[in-house]
């Protein structure tokens, strides 16, 4: 295994996958026609799947060749992952046109996927850049619908205090300066934002549960 801020960056990473857990098992004994449930439930396994991915690219000694498809695919989770969530919010605030949202979503992050998979496997921190600004537009586009719904029912903060938290850690990680050391754990900026992220979860999975009542 690799050390020092690799190391924490991809323990945090791990921690994040297990923490996700929890929203994981809870959906999963939900019933099984209830689109919400499935809907949510696909959200996580993405989000999980792509804090797996961080931990082997962090956490383990790599030929370059096994980094680059890993980094190539990486990237694709990460785009359904944000799809999921988009579709999750949107069937919660509003599920009049849904098909028609759903199919546009899945059509815009398959298209998503292949088109960063090249970049990502030739640079991946190239890659990274697209998929920031993808990620920034269609936080922009939740945040508006979140505001709206607000108005209407208060528990829709939770949602947005998520992803105020999860835009604040993405702030953090473009801080290439951050180091600190507690105890024998080193961090840097991307293992600060796995802790945001792991904040982002708890947020979202209690207004998961809120919206429920």
């Amino acid at each position: 295994m690799t050390s020092g801020v690799q190391l924490t960056t991809a323990l945090t990473d791990l921690f994040s996958a297990i923490i996700t857990l929890i929203p994981i098992f809870v959906l999963l004994k939900g019933k099984d026609s209830d689109r919400r449930n499935r809907l949510w439930l696909m959200t996580f396994i993405f989000f999980a799947l792509v804090c797996l991915f961080g931990f082997f690219l962090h956490g383990f000694t790599l030929s370059d060749y096994i980094k680059k498809w890993m980094w190539a695919f990486f990237f694709p989770v990460s785009c359904f992952m944000l799809g999921y969530f988009l579709l999750a919010v949107r069937y919660d605030i509003e599920k009049s046109g849904f098909g028609r949202y759903y199919r546009s979503v899945l059509i815009m992050s398959t298209l998503m996927s292949i088109v960063l998979m090249i970049p990502a496997y030739l640079n991946h921190s190239n890659a990274f850049t697209f998929f920031a600004v993808y990620c920034l537009i269609n936080m922009i586009h939740v945040i508006a619908m979140l505001i709206k719904a607000i108005r209407k029912d208060r528990r829709y903060c939770w949602y947005l205090a998520g992803i105020i938290v999860f835009i604040a850690g993405s702030i953090f990680q473009m801080c290439k300066d951050i180091y600190f050391v507690i105890g024998s754990w080193e961090f840097n900026y991307d293992s600060v934002y796995h802790l945001f992220n792991m904040v982002f979860v708890f947020l979202v999975f209690k207004g998961i549960r809120v919206l429920e009542r």
